[in-house]
């Protein structure tokens, strides 16, 4: 009976849970593959990680004596990305910066494998203001964190003073006040005991000036407080570029006290100097130059290759014109201007910037050679230079002058009409009679088939020969250049620089230098069609050391030219060589130097 009741009981199941029951089978067979789906997921993240960054500070309240110490990680990156903090300059200075550090590391724990990947900066920061600060969030990687608060206190004078036992910064400035383009002398010193490890401060960051190393490391002791410090110093000069207040940033220092011995481990100390603001004066109204150079001394003077010069027709004869400044940057030293000379021809080396670094901070030297070949007899004038020049020592204008100065210019070569003619004196063929009561005189007398006399005729007459040869090659030389300069530009205006070139290099291998310094001139016009002399090409050559080689060829060819047998000394293949690399060069915009500014800011 129970087993009917049991056999029916299934019966009455079977046939009233009929479609309920393959509901619970599918809902059973979609809870597995959810099972398996969340299974296959946390494997995968579990070999390639979940991507997360992550922004941490040491502390939220600091004293404005003290740095932030801030660590940026990325876990999983699919790429190294590089750490770029937007508006961090508002509230902060970064005074350094380490990483990325990359860490892999994989770990076995009870039979489970798990591995860990991220890239870590570590960056250091110096609170510019007091109050409520923003660490400002960051982008990187795809992901971005959180602006942070951090409060900023004034340290208390016992924080300051047991800081700067152990190290402290000492700045000056030499002036209060400027001009602008004028020269500021800042001086660093930071005093630092024995066991303070850590990396000087780079130059001060000033947006609107030009910074230059006066003195790039000098190392000394001092005694303070009979205390004995070792005291790293560095001295910049400082140009403004604009007038107004401008305003040196505090220098910051953070290093490591007791690195060795005791401390292993190293104590963290931080040293801040005082903020230095400097006026910085426009141009005066009352300078009349016609370029503004401000300096504490300016001196301009000339040399010559022969003191005293002579000037003699024909023959080159080179002047030297040396400007120094104390106290600017020579980038603004200007070119000599109007050199050229009535009834002479005159050429202009490329000028010589050099500078150098003394007690009175930066001093700056221009050079220019100029070579002068008088084309006239009589006179020469040399007329006055002069640079008008503000004197910050003085605070007024002043000039610097070189006066005008008068040659005069010998002929060169005489003609033969001026020259001695050599007479021997009448020969006769027998010897004069004695008187009946002397004995005659032995006289050695030369005729003319002796061969000594010949020998004599000979030379005399090969000289006389020579001088008049030479006269006359030297008159038709000068007469040609004085004549027929160089071409004008539209000469070469038909011309392609192909051919061009192809006529200079045919007349290099000749030795021909007439020909030679034509052709040369054609060619750069077409190729360099700004340049208007042979020697402006000096000034395109990429590399410093073929500009005096370049300069000194085309110098040995104009001064071939104007000797009496031009092309019997010169050869082409010097000049021809340089000037084939520098047609094969190539063409790059060149960068400019650390000292490059306007020359008349505002």
């Amino acid at each position: 009976m129970r087993a009917h009741k049991k056999h029916s009981g299934n019966d009455r199941t079977g046939v009233t849970s009929n479609e309920p029951g393959h509901s619970h089978q599918f809902e059973c067979l979609f809870r597995n593959f959810v099972k398996l789906a969340i299974a296959c997921s946390m494997l995968i993240c579990a070999s390639t990680g979940y991507a997360n960054l992550t922004v941490q500070v040491d502390r939220k309240n600091i004293t404005d004596a003290e740095l932030l110490q801030v660590t940026v990680r990325i876990d999983n990156p699919t790429a190294i990305p590089s750490l770029e903090w937007r508006d961090l300059s508002r509230d902060f200075d970064v005074i350094s910066s380490s990483g990325p550090n990359q860490n892999r590391s994989v770990r076995i724990v009870n039979g489970q494998q798990t591995s860990e990947n991220y890239v870590q900066w570590a960056v250091s920061l110096r609170p510019k203001r007091l109050g409520m600060l923003t660490l400002p969030p960051l982008s990187l990687g795809g992901f971005a964190s959180q602006a942070i608060q951090i409060q900023v206190a004034q340290a208390s004078a016992a924080v300051r003073q047991r800081l700067n036992e152990f190290v402290f910064f000492d700045t000056t400035v030499d002036t209060a006040e400027t001009y602008v383009q004028g020269q500021i002398i800042y001086t660093v010193k930071l005093f630092y005991l024995d066991s303070i490890s850590g990396e000087f401060p780079p130059p001060p960051p000033l947006g609107d000036a030009i910074v230059e190393i006066i003195e790039n490391e000098k190392r000394y002791d001092a005694m303070l407080n009979n205390r004995r410090y070792y005291v790293l110093e560095k001295r910049y000069a400082i140009y403004p570029q604009s007038s107004g207040r401008l305003v040196i940033p505090p220098e910051t220092f953070a290093g490591t006290r007791g690195s060795r011995g005791y401390f292993s481990r190293g104590q963290q100390v931080v040293a801040v100097s005082d903020q230095h603001t400097v006026e910085v004066k426009p141009r005066p109204a009352s300078f009349n130059g016609r370029q503004w150079l401000p300096a504490k001394s300016l001196v301009l003077s000339e040399t010559w290759a022969t003191n005293p010069p002579a000037f003699v027709l024909g023959e080159p004869i080179n002047r030297t014109l040396i400007l120094k400044a104390d106290g600017i940057a020579s980038s603004l030293l200007p070119p000599f201007e109007n050199l050229a000379i009535e009834n002479a021809k005159t050429y202009e080396d490329p000028a010589n910037r050099e500078q150098v670094t003394g007690a009175r901070g930066i001093q700056s030297v221009l050079t220019t050679t100029v070579g002068i070949v008088p084309t006239r007899t009589g006179t020469i004038t040399l007329p006055e230079i002069s640079i008008p020049w503000w004197n910050t020592e003085t605070d007024k204008q002043e000039i610097a002058t070189l006066p005008a100065i008068t040659f005069q210019v010998a002929p060169g070569i005489q003609t033969t009409e001026s020259a001695t003619v050599f007479q021997p004196p009448k020969q006769t063929n027998s010897l004069p009679l004695a008187d009946a009561g002397t004995q005659p005189e032995q006289v050695t007398i030369l005729t003319r088939s002796d061969p000594i006399w010949i020998i004599i005729s000979a030379v005399s007459t090969l000289l006389a020969l020579c001088m008049t040869w030479m006269w006359w090659i030297t008159r038709n030389r000068l007469n040609a250049l004085a004549s027929n300069p160089l071409p004008k530009t539209s000469a070469t205006a038909s011309l392609n620089e192909p051919a061009l070139f192809k006529t200079f290099k045919d007349e290099c291998v000749r030795n021909n230098a007439v020909d030679a310094r034509n052709a040369l001139f054609f060619w750069a016009k077409a190729r360099y069609p700004t340049i208007n002399s042979n020697r402006a090409l000096s000034g395109l050559c990429e590399d410093s050391t073929q500009v005096g080689y370049l300069t000194e060829e085309i110098l040995n060819l104009e001064t071939a030219i104007y000797s009496a047998s031009p092309n019997s000394h010169w050869r082409g293949d010097g000049l021809l060589k340089l000037v084939t690399a520098l047609r094969n060069q190539t063409v790059e915009s060149r960068a400019t130097t650390a000292l490059i500014a306007e020359l008349n800011p505002v």
